[in-house]
Order: structure tokens, then C-alpha cells, then sequence
């Protein structure tokens, strides 16, 4: 007796849709290769908080370690005699004890990297930082744009090395060297953006920019080795930011007697003063207004007649150009005739009646009236 064998209907649509599968798998392993691929998923939490990841990598690469800090205490304790110091922070408020420290350490062979970032006061005669300022170091913050890349390029050669260097500095500034002792200068054409001084066995480098170290800029023209330049062979980079400062309430537990004093103080003159007789109201004097013009009329003459009429053109002048230093790039470094179209064009007013403030000869009472009104007038449009 045979027996028979009976498949179902659902056996046989799975083994169809099976043999199927089999050849689909089998022709695609058979005609597509396996191939990788980088897909940028933007910078990591870590590269976001710190924007100087990729030179601390590179320079780890190199076999040099950088650590960073955010407070002067470096300098008191763990700082290596031949160590190399980044400060990417402001240095308004610095103590002169600290100042100090640092120049005492420089001067034993220490290398000293800052950023320029306070602009220089002309009233005040200071930046407010003290470092700078006794160094005779000016920052200028400038609006100029670079026309082009090529522009805006600095290009220099260390002595120490063969290859020049290339840095394209983004910055809206310059730095000016007034005590005459820069050991090294170098920037664009029209300004300068990296100053060096020796300070006895160490060194001090001053630039207008830091971003160049940045995760998205070091891989740019000749940033990364710069960075190496500039460390040289010393034993241990430290790179100093962002310094935390204490916060208001720490600070009014800190001192909270001359807090409670001021206080007490405050409100016993409120008390007082709620005391005092009031008496009669009685007016004024009204107060004599005259023009503006009036009191520069009067000066002027005064002045011509004392024969320092020239001598108050002259001051003027100067004021004139120091303004126009701080508002036009490049300023002090045009000639007298390119001078007079920088004015002309900040102030609207005609070239021809500028120039005659260069002009001594036949000078006479009205004509010196007339310079010091038309001086007056250039400082209000400044």
C-alpha cells in the first residue's frame, strides 16, 4: 500500500517566498561591495566647551603636554621655570603683586604668550592693563575690513627657523610698539599684529588674536605651527582662561561688617536728612546763557593777543589727529595731503577749507578766528 504525501497549500508559499530570498541575498552579496564612509556629526560636548581641543591634541601628538587654568594661582605654585604661559583673558584688575610674579619669572627664562584686549584710553593714558601698559604696548581696535584674504595674510620668519610662517590673524585691531624695546615686530602691510620682548633670559609675545588656535581654525595656513613656534622647547605649556570670578553673595558673606557698616550708614542718612528745617522757597538766580561761539571768540582772542595763537592751532591739531587715529585705520601713517581727505571725508567739510589750518603765513586776527570756528566745527562731526 503506498502512501501518499500531502503538502499544504502554506508549505509551499514559504518555500517559494524562502528560494526567493535565497536569490535576492545571493545576488546582492554578489554584486554589491561593502564600503565605509565619515559622516560629520559637528563638534563633541567636550570640543564645545573647550574651543581649544584640537591644538591640546595636536600638541599631545608632538609629545607636548598643555594643561589649562583659570586663575593666577599658576604663577605662585605648580609654574616650571622654562614653562610656557597662553593667557586668553583680560588682565584688567590684575594685582600688582601678580604682575610682578610674572615679570620675576619671565626674566628667569619663562615664556609669556598674551592677547591683546583692552584698547588704549588717550584721556586716561593707559589701557588698564597694567602688564601692557608698562611694557609701552598699545591695543587700537579698528573697523577696517581687508579687501581680500592675500590682505589680511601675515607672513613672517622666526630666526630660529628656515621656512617663513604664515597667520591670518581675524582680528579688527592692531597693537603699536611706543617704548622702542620690541625685540620682534611683524603683522600686514598697513598693521602690526605680533610684538615680541626679551625680558633677560624669557620672553613676552603679544598677538590680536587667539581664535586662530581655535578646533576650526588651527588646520588653517600656518596656525598649527606657529603654536609649536612660539612654545618652542619648553618643558610644559599652560594655557590660562576664562578666570572664575566669586560671586555676589560669597563676596557679602566675605565682608559682610563693612556691608553691615555701609548699610547702618546709608539708612542714618536718610533719618538725618528727613530732619532738616525747610524754609521759605526762594529763586535762584537766573543763570546767563550765552553761545558757544561767544566763549571761542573770546579765548581765541585772548590767546592772539598773548602771541600763542599758532601754539593753540597746534594743540588742536593734535587732538584733531588723535581722534581720527582711533576712527580711521591706518590714520597716522598717511601723508599730510591723504591726512586732509581723511578728515574731509569723516566730516563732509570741504578739502580746500581744511588745509588752510596748515597754513602760518599772512595770518591775521580774522583769519585765525576763522581757523579756530572751523576747528571747532571738524571736532563736532568727530
Amino acid at each position: 500500500m503506498k502512501a501518499h504525501l500531502k503538502v499544504s497549500l502554506p508549505v509551499i508559499i514559504f518555500s517559494i517566498v524562502a528560494l526567493f530570498a535565497a536569490f535576492i541575498a545571493r545576488w546582492y552579496f554578489h554584486n554589491f561591495e561593502k564600503t565605509s564612509y565619515e559622516r560629520s556629526t559637528g563638534y563633541s560636548q567636550e570640543a564645545r566647551r573647550n574651543p581649544f581641543l584640537a591644538a591640546q591634541r595636536f600638541l599631545r601628538l608632538r609629545g607636548i603636554q598643555l594643561e589649562t587654568r583659570n586663575n593666577y594661582k599658576l604663577f605662585e605654585e605648580e609654574l616650571g621655570q622654562y614653562d610656557t604661559v597662553i593667557i586668553n583673558s583680560s588682565r584688567v584688575g590684575m594685582s600688582s603683586r601678580i604682575k610682578e610674579i610674572m615679570i620675576e619669572w619671565v626674566k628667569q627664562g619663562g615664556n609669556l604668550v598674551l592677547l591683546a584686549t583692552e584698547a588704549f584710553d588717550y584721556e586716561l593714558e593707559s589701557s588698564r592693563d597694567i602688564f601692557l601698559d608698562e611694557l609701552g604696548l598699545r591695543y587700537y581696535p579698528d573697523n577696517y575690513v581687508p579687501e581680500s584674504d592675500d590682505e589680511a595674510l601675515s607672513e613672517f620668519t622666526f630666526s630660529e627657523f628656515d621656512e617663513s610662517t604664515q597667520v591670518h590673524f581675524n582680528s579688527s585691531g592692531y597693537i603699536e610698539d611706543t617704548s622702542g624695546e620690541a625685540s620682534f615686530v611683524a603683522g600686514t602691510e598697513y598693521a602690526d599684529q605680533l610684538i615680541q620682548y626679551q625680558l633677560e633670559s624669557g620672553l613676552i609675545t603679544i598677538t590680536v588674536d587667539f581664535s586662530i588656535w581655535h578646533n576650526n581654525r588651527i588646520d588653517q595656513f600656518d596656525h598649527a605651527m606657529f603654536l609649536v613656534q612660539l612654545i618652542g622647547n619648553s618643558d610644559k605649556t599652560w594655557l590660562l582662561y576664562s578666570r572664575v570670578q566669586p560671586s555676589l553673595l560669597s563676596l557679602a558673606f566675605k565682608h559682610a561688617t563693612t556691608v553691615s557698616i555701609s548699610v547702618l550708614a546709608i539708612l542714618l542718612s536718610i533719618f538725618l536728612s528727613s530732619l532738616w528745617r525747610k524754609g521759605a522757597k526762594t529763586e535762584d538766580d537766573k543763570p546767563i546763557n550765552r553761545e558757544i561761539m561767544q566763549h571761542v571768540h573770546a579765548a581765541a582772542e585772548f590767546d592772539y593777543r598773548l602771541d600763542k595763537g599758532q601754539q593753540l592751532i597746534q594743540s588742536l591739531m593734535d587732538i584733531i589727529h588723535q581722534q581720527m587715529t582711533r576712527v580711521s585705520y591706518g590714520y597716522a601713517r598717511l601723508t599730510p595731503a591723504k591726512q586732509l581727505d581723511k578728515i574731509a571725508q569723516h566730516t563732509g567739510i570741504e578739502r580746500d577749507r581744511i588745509s588752510s589750518l596748515f597754513e602760518i603765513e599772512n595770518q591775521n586776527h580774522e583769519s585765525f578766528l576763522e581757523k579756530i570756528i572751523l576747528i571747532q566745527q571738524i571736532r563736532k562731526h568727530l
